[in-house]
């Protein structure tokens, strides 16, 4: 029973070390004007390591102390709403649709779930947050502008979903094995 215990209290706590790391990075995000996208996506890591180290429910938990910290906590509400619609959840998400779908559906629903995702941050920053200064900068671009800002924006989460990807097996082969030698 001691055992048990220990080990969900490494997981609370580490969980805790990893979401102040993680709001630490959307912190630094805020500072740098060009990180609004790229600490978001860091941040994403974390969640992605407690999903393959541990249980997706352990994985949710800290992706949901996170997104609440980051949106309380953050000065730049857009990179903490691009993490708690998007890419917070995604790293669990990714694991969930390739265990249960074929290469070709999986990866059309990923792009399916990117865009609406991001759609949703952009709605709920413009509606709910009221930050015309978004809305202001979307008008002032011409259709072929958002049109291309779009595709790009798909092909960058096209290197994200592959990065992980990648990540994943690095884990599981060079860095997982290193942390545990000796145990």
């Amino acid at each position: 029973m001691a055992m048990r215990e220990n080990k969900k209290t490494y997981r609370v706590a580490l969980g805790g070390i990893v979401s102040a790391a993680a709001v630490a990075i959307m912190f630094m995000g805020s500072i740098i004007p060009f990180a609004t996208f790229a600490s978001p996506a860091i941040a994403g890591f974390c969640v992605l390591y407690f999903c393959l180290e541990f249980k997706k429910s352990t994985a949710f938990a800290v992706y949901a102390t996170i997104s609440a910290l980051s949106v309380l906590l953050v000065p730049d509400k857009e990179q903490a709403l691009l993490f708690a619609c998007f890419f917070g959840f995604y790293p669990i998400l990714k694991l969930i649709i390739e265990k249960h779908c074929s290469k070709i559906i999986g990866l059309i629903f990923k792009f399916i779930v990117f865009n609406g995702c991001i759609l949703l941050a952009y709605t709920v920053l413009i509606r709910l947050f009221r930050m015309d200064v978004i809305s202001s900068e979307l008008a002032d671009y011409s259709t072929w502008m958002v049109a291309i800002m779009l595709v790009l924006g798909n092909i960058a989460f096209y290197f994200y979903d592959l990065l992980i990807t990648r990540f994943s097996y690095m884990y599981f082969v060079k860095i997982k094995p290193r942390l545990t030698r000796g145990k």
